[in-house]
Protein backbone atom coordinates (compact mmCIF):
# COMPACT_ATOMS: atom_id res chain seq x y z
CA UNK A 1 0.00 0.00 0.00
CA UNK A 2 1.29 3.26 -1.23
CA UNK A 3 0.20 5.92 1.00
CA UNK A 4 -0.40 8.81 -1.49
CA UNK A 5 -1.64 9.01 -5.36
CA UNK A 6 -0.72 12.56 -6.27
CA UNK A 7 -2.96 12.97 -10.09
CA UNK A 8 -1.45 16.04 -11.33
CA UNK A 9 -0.76 16.58 -15.73
CA UNK A 10 2.22 18.75 -14.72
CA UNK A 11 5.55 16.38 -13.81
CA UNK A 12 6.63 19.29 -11.82
CA UNK A 13 4.31 19.36 -9.40
CA UNK A 14 4.25 15.79 -8.99
CA UNK A 15 7.71 15.68 -8.55
CA UNK A 16 7.46 18.21 -6.51
CA UNK A 17 4.93 17.03 -4.39
CA UNK A 18 6.91 13.66 -4.25
CA UNK A 19 9.89 15.02 -3.11
CA UNK A 20 8.56 17.24 -0.16
CA UNK A 21 6.40 14.05 0.93
CA UNK A 22 9.25 11.38 0.73
CA UNK A 23 11.19 13.81 2.87
CA UNK A 24 8.46 13.13 5.55
CA UNK A 25 9.10 9.14 5.21
CA UNK A 26 5.53 8.75 2.89
CA UNK A 27 5.52 6.52 0.22
CA UNK A 28 4.13 8.49 -2.89
CA UNK A 29 2.36 7.45 -6.55
CA UNK A 30 2.23 10.08 -9.27
CA UNK A 31 -0.20 10.00 -12.46
CA UNK A 32 -0.65 12.31 -14.97
CA UNK A 33 -4.61 11.51 -15.31
CA UNK A 34 -7.84 10.73 -14.11
CA UNK A 35 -7.36 7.50 -16.25
CA UNK A 36 -4.11 6.44 -14.92
CA UNK A 37 -5.73 7.36 -11.31
CA UNK A 38 -8.98 4.94 -11.84
CA UNK A 39 -6.73 2.37 -13.60
CA UNK A 40 -4.16 1.72 -11.02
CA UNK A 41 -7.44 1.98 -7.72
CA UNK A 42 -8.71 -0.65 -10.21
CA UNK A 43 -5.60 -3.23 -10.01
CA UNK A 44 -6.29 -2.94 -6.56
CA UNK A 45 -4.08 -0.17 -5.19
CA UNK A 46 -4.42 1.03 -2.20
CA UNK A 47 -3.72 4.70 -0.73
CA UNK A 48 -4.68 6.07 2.06
CA UNK A 49 -5.33 9.79 0.18
CA UNK A 50 -4.83 11.19 -2.82
CA UNK A 51 -3.67 14.96 -4.17
CA UNK A 52 -6.09 15.56 -6.98
CA UNK A 53 -5.59 18.19 -9.82
CA UNK A 54 -9.00 20.03 -10.74
CA UNK A 55 -7.93 20.76 -13.98
CA UNK A 56 -6.44 17.66 -15.62
CA UNK A 57 -4.85 18.43 -19.39
CA UNK A 58 -6.94 15.48 -21.05
CA UNK A 59 -9.63 13.02 -20.65
CA UNK A 60 -11.61 13.32 -17.28
CA UNK A 61 -11.30 16.50 -14.75
CA UNK A 62 -9.92 16.15 -11.44
CA UNK A 63 -13.84 16.64 -10.22
CA UNK A 64 -15.03 14.08 -12.52
CA UNK A 65 -12.47 11.88 -11.44
CA UNK A 66 -12.67 12.26 -7.88
CA UNK A 67 -16.46 11.62 -8.77
CA UNK A 68 -16.05 8.48 -10.46
CA UNK A 69 -13.55 7.28 -7.24
CA UNK A 70 -16.39 8.70 -4.79
CA UNK A 71 -19.30 6.71 -6.35
CA UNK A 72 -17.37 3.48 -5.95
CA UNK A 73 -17.86 2.04 -2.37
CA UNK A 74 -14.39 -0.09 -2.84
CA UNK A 75 -12.55 3.36 -2.87
CA UNK A 76 -15.49 6.57 -0.90
CA UNK A 77 -13.45 6.27 1.76
CA UNK A 78 -10.16 7.20 0.75
CA UNK A 79 -9.88 11.11 1.52
CA UNK A 80 -9.67 13.38 -2.06
CA UNK A 81 -7.69 16.87 -1.71
CA UNK A 82 -8.46 18.84 -4.55
CA UNK A 83 -5.60 20.86 -5.52
CA UNK A 84 -6.55 23.83 -8.02
CA UNK A 85 -4.88 27.20 -9.17
CA UNK A 86 -8.15 28.77 -9.64
CA UNK A 87 -11.28 28.74 -7.63
CA UNK A 88 -14.58 28.84 -8.58
CA UNK A 89 -18.13 27.84 -7.72
CA UNK A 90 -18.28 24.49 -9.55
CA UNK A 91 -14.94 23.33 -7.31
CA UNK A 92 -16.51 24.35 -3.67
CA UNK A 93 -19.39 22.56 -5.38
CA UNK A 94 -17.39 19.82 -5.64
CA UNK A 95 -16.13 19.56 -1.93
CA UNK A 96 -19.51 20.63 -0.63
CA UNK A 97 -21.18 17.75 -2.42
CA UNK A 98 -18.27 15.54 -0.79
CA UNK A 99 -16.66 14.63 -3.97
CA UNK A 100 -13.11 16.03 -2.41
CA UNK A 101 -12.70 15.98 0.81
CA UNK A 102 -10.58 19.45 1.50
CA UNK A 103 -9.07 21.95 -1.40
CA UNK A 104 -5.57 23.39 -1.92
CA UNK A 105 -5.24 26.55 -3.79
CA UNK A 106 -1.81 26.49 -5.87
CA UNK A 107 0.62 27.78 -5.12
CA UNK A 108 0.75 25.21 -2.12
CA UNK A 109 3.67 25.95 0.47
CA UNK A 110 5.42 22.79 1.77
CA UNK A 111 4.17 23.39 5.66
CA UNK A 112 0.90 23.72 4.54
CA UNK A 113 0.64 20.92 1.94
CA UNK A 114 2.53 18.51 5.17
CA UNK A 115 -0.36 19.41 7.17
CA UNK A 116 -3.44 18.84 5.37
CA UNK A 117 -1.90 15.58 4.20
CA UNK A 118 -0.98 14.21 8.16
CA UNK A 119 -4.44 15.46 8.75
CA UNK A 120 -5.94 13.05 6.51
CA UNK A 121 -3.43 10.00 6.71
Amino acid sequence: MSDILIVDDNEDIRELFTLILEDEDYSVVGVKSGEDAINLLERGEKFKLILMDVTLGTGMTGIETSRKIKSNPAWRDIPIIAITGLMCKNIENAVTSNECDAILNKPVDDDTLIEVVRRYT
